[in-house]
């Protein structure tokens, strides 16, 4: 409903179909998926390193149903692919490319008639005639180690490079992918499924294509000079989402997280629907800058904020801190629904991770003006030292906030700009 009222379609008349398809995909033993679903898009909003080129578009990879690739799922990854340079990965190292890999598959059971969620262990010792080397790489080093203690150890990690590598997959998808948005004139996303029907052959199935609502183009956007350190509010080298932007901003609703962390699950919920109401009270007339901690429309409040897009589509911007709690990282949720609307809405995206080399974030300013939030909501006040919404005129009586991001360079900055 936020969205059709967004774009102005709330009364017009839309008649609706009910589709139903065959699902695609093998049967081992009693569980049925196909062996890689996932979504592309002709167009690569996200841009993590200078080589790699938006026009070419990018693929979100998953072992077994694509339903893992489109929803978003806090307990686990998926394998984010540019076309035209698809070994490039935003995790920096191997231990990070270890740990953010795929481990739950999405498989039907036809024993118990479910849709159902299992490890890939699991999965891959019932579908024993599963060609795993295509998708899954061995760790050698956990197998050392295993045979030095004398255990047995299930060493595959789904990281897809043979596919990638040694099989013309990613030619192909962009050759569908490219044909698919000449046909439609507009960029297009896109859902499929691939299934190998030996180690050489395999059939890719598209089972949705869309035009894909990105507007404008990404491009360079010069950082202005002589920013001074103590004007910096915010700083990070990515993950940006979105376009290159400079913005003057007006509020800030910043959710502490050491306040945030501590609340039970129950005054989570309650949070998120406050947020709400914030957003719609400054509608879309105001620039607002919404900054917490963990993941934003996450389903788990123990891993972030559980908004409903409808909470925050009135926001410029949105930054997640990787702050709730050891491990936890912005997750970019590239390919989901939550991630099509952010970029839809235009809607800019920003991950925050304090204490990482060239990332700043001023939570003693922050936490330290003046508070807004009994004057916009006054039957909040027991949740201050929680939520903070600053007006940002607050801060410097001449200064302006201005937001900075460059989406080609991953770099956003937040700053004080003083008049000249």
């Amino acid at each position: 409903m936020a969205y059709r009222l967004h774009r102005g379609l709330l009364y017009q008349d839309e008649q609706m179909a009910l589709l139903v398809q065959r699902v695609s995909g093998e049967f081992y033993h009693h569980l049925y998926f196909p062996q890689i679903g996932g979504v592309g898009y002709s167009f690569n909003p996200f841009v993590w390193h200078p080589k790699i080129d938006p026009s070419q578009g990018m693929l979100r990879l998953v072992f077994g149903l694509g339903t893992r690739a489109v929803d978003r799922h806090d307990d686990d990854y998926t394998r984010v692919v540019a076309l035209n340079q698809p070994l490039l990965r935003p995790e920096g190292t191997s231990d990070a490319i270890r740990k953010y890999s795929q481990k739950i598959v999405n498989v039907l059971d036809l024993e118990m008639n479910e849709h159902i969620s299992s490890q890939f262990e699991d999965v891959a010792h019932i579908a024993q005639s599963l060609p795993i080397e295509i998708f899954a790489s061995r760790n050698l080093e956990l197998e050392r180690q295993a045979k030095r203690f004398k255990k047995k150890v299930f060493s595959y990690i789904l990281d897809f490079t043979t596919l990638l590598t040694q099989t013309p997959f990613v030619e192909d998808m962009q050759a569908i992918l490219s044909r698919l948005s000449t046909a439609y004139k507009h960029p297009v996303d896109i859902e499929f499924t691939v299934n190998f029907l030996d180690k050489r052959e395999y059939r890719i199935n598209i089972v949705q294509c869309r035009p894909f609502q990105f507007t404008g183009k990404i491009h360079h956007l010069r950082l202005p000079d002589n920013i001074r350190p103590e004007d910096i509010l915010i700083q990070t080298p990515g993950p940006i989402i979105g376009q290159s932007v400079a913005e003057h901003i007006e509020k800030i609703i910043y959710i502490v997280p050491e306040q945030y962390g501590r609340m039970p699950l129950n005054d989570r919920y309650t949070i998120a629907r406050l947020i709400g109401e914030m957003t719609n009270f400054y509608a879309e007339d105001h620039k607002i800058m919404l900054i917490g901690p963990g993941r934003w429309g996450t389903r788990m409040p123990e891993l972030g904020i559980p908004v409903s897009f409808s909470d925050i589509q009135n926001v410029t911007a949105l930054c997640e801190i990787a702050k709730m709690h050891a491990g936890l990282t912005p997750d970019l949720s590239l390919g989901t629904h939550f991630f099509n609307d952010i970029v839809e809405m235009n809607i800019l995206y920003m991950g925050i991770s304090p204490g990482k080399q060239q990332a700043i974030l001023n939570d003693t300013l922050l936490e330290q003006l003046p508070n807004r939030l009994s004057q916009v909501l006054p039957h909040s006040e027991s949740y201050a030292e929680a939520i903070r919404i600053i007006d940002t005129a607050d801060i410097h009586p001449t200064a302006t906030v201005l937001l900075h991001a460059d989406t080609l360079e991953q770099r956003g900055i937040v700053f004080l700009s003083h008049p000249q």
